[in-house]
């Protein structure tokens, strides 16, 4: 099923949301307390964060769980970046095991995760989703699971509307849409991220929404607005700050100059 989490704020290290929490994601991979559907998410970790000087993102993928990586473990604290998503991986039966199927995947200047799963993917849905790829996306199926897939089609909608929150919103209308023409039920949870922004959705067709989160710590007034630390996770990561619990059906947008939390438009 999958647990994610992301970051936007002054420079902070990796480890911020793969380690130093008292429920960090390399917590939640062996003990997570709110998964739908699974009991651990041990079958892969990725990360992907921008440097000062590229729009395209950096990434990291393994197909061990955090604390099995020692290199992970060596660089997360000593690589920072001021916007960071990252996940670990409960691999849906009948889905591939190994790197190209963990996020977060990475397109141009975008990169994104999925939290959830989509009902009998291996049949005509996934076929229709996959179909309906252009063709610079397609090309860069190196995997074929649900995850991988609805973040081309995320790609493909980036290239065509105005804002990152509405090429997110077109993606979860775009899967919904085939989901309820095979009959299909869907956990969509969904983050999508740019150097300076990251947007997610808590969405499902047909079946319960997992789980999403955000917390902002706010700096004194003569920092702002750089010095505003907002994470997102599918559970809290951290006991020290106040997080609120996304609405069903809500998506958040996150910038250094804000979070904003609206309905998702489909």
């Amino acid at each position: 099923m999958c647990r994610m989490a992301g970051y936007v704020g002054p420079d902070a290290p990796l480890s911020t949301l793969l380690f130093d929490g008292d429920h960090s994601l390399s917590h939640q991979a062996y003990t997570p307390r709110e998964l739908v559907r699974g009991n651990v998410n041990v079958d892969g970790t990725g990360i992907a964060w921008w440097d000062a000087h590229d729009a395209e993102p950096l990434s990291y993928v393994t197909s061990a769980p955090p604390w099995a990586d020692p290199n992970l473990e060596r660089l997360a604290p000593r690589l920072k970046s001021a916007t960071m998503i990252a996940a670990v991986r409960s691999a849906t039966p009948g889905m591939a095991f190994g790197v190209d199927n963990v996020s977060p995947f990475a397109y141009g200047d975008l990169a994104g995760s999925h939290n959830g799963w989509i009902e009998n993917f291996r049949g005509p849905i996934g076929q229709s989703l996959i179909a309906d790829l252009p063709p610079a996306q397609f090309s860069s199926l190196s995997a074929v699971n649900d995850s991988r897939v609805i973040f081309l089609c995320a790609a493909k909608h980036a290239a065509q509307c105005d804002t990152l929150l509405d090429a997110l919103n077109a993606t979860l209308a775009e899967v919904g849409r085939a989901c309820n023409t095979f009959g299909a039920s869907a956990a969509l949870n969904l983050v999508l991220a740019r150097k300076d922004e990251i947007a997610a959705c808590r969405f499902s067709v047909g079946a319960p929404c997992n789980t999403l989160y955000v917390a902002t710590t706010s700096p004194p007034p003569t920092e702002m607005p750089t010095g505003r630390a907002t994470s997102l996770a599918s559970e809290p990561l951290d006991a020290t700050l106040d997080w609120q619990l996304v609405d069903d059906f809500h998506c958040v947008h996150i910038t250094h100059a804000g979070t904003t939390i609206s309905a998702a438009t489909l």
